[in-house]
């Protein structure tokens, strides 16, 4: 008699979970086989599905380019709209941009504007002291002159009288040009 090696029971319990994976697998495959078989049934024939298979391959192609068309048009849309927001948004920007560059110009002119008329007038002030300055100057030379002159005439009456007399006229009247052309200040 042959000995039957008897199977171990680690080999028995992978028999076991076998049977039961490969049945539920089974059952998985039994249910799927009777939904197949329920929607291969003959449908009743109706005057619609009696037309020939190329007509009804035209009417699904048909309704599958109604579909594009229609998802083409709603991305269409979508597009447009979507533009149409860039654009306002764009406008909102630009305008904004504006609206601070004109905020900046009138904050700097209203920072600038005061210092610039300071500015201003503390130039005008010294320009007006320079001016003051200048014809003090000159009246001091011309007085100094004048009385260089008188000591020169004191001391050599006789010497060219006529030509230094003569000379002395032609610089008093180009003193008194100038002299009426400069704004009256009070000498030092």
């Amino acid at each position: 008699m042959p000995q039957t090696s008897p199977t171990p029971p680690a080999t028995r319990q992978v028999e076991k979970i076998r049977e039961i994976i490969v049945g539920r697998q089974f059952h998985a495959v039994e249910q799927r086989l009777t939904r197949l078989e329920e929607n291969l049934r003959p449908m009743p024939v109706t005057g619609a599905d009696t037309a020939s298979p190329s007509t009804h391959a035209q009417q699904e192609q048909a309704l599958e380019i109604r579909r594009l068309r229609q998802s083409i048009e709603v991305e269409r849309n979508r597009q447009a709209e979507e533009t149409k927001r860039l654009a306002q948004q764009i406008q909102h920007i630009a305008r904004s941009r504006r609206e601070a560059a004109e905020e900046t110009q009138r904050a700097i002119q209203a920072q600038l504007g005061p210092w610039f008329q300071e500015w201003q007038g503390r130039l005008q002030q010294h320009l007006q002291q320079r001016e003051s300055h200048l014809i003090a100057e000159f009246r001091a030379e011309l007085d100094h002159m004048r009385q260089w002159m008188r000591a020169e005439l004191k001391q050599h009456p006789d010497e060219n009288s006529e030509q230094l007399r003569i000379a002395l006229e032609q610089f008093a009247t180009a003193a008194r040009a100038v002299a009426q052309h400069l704004p009256t200040t009070r000498r030092p």
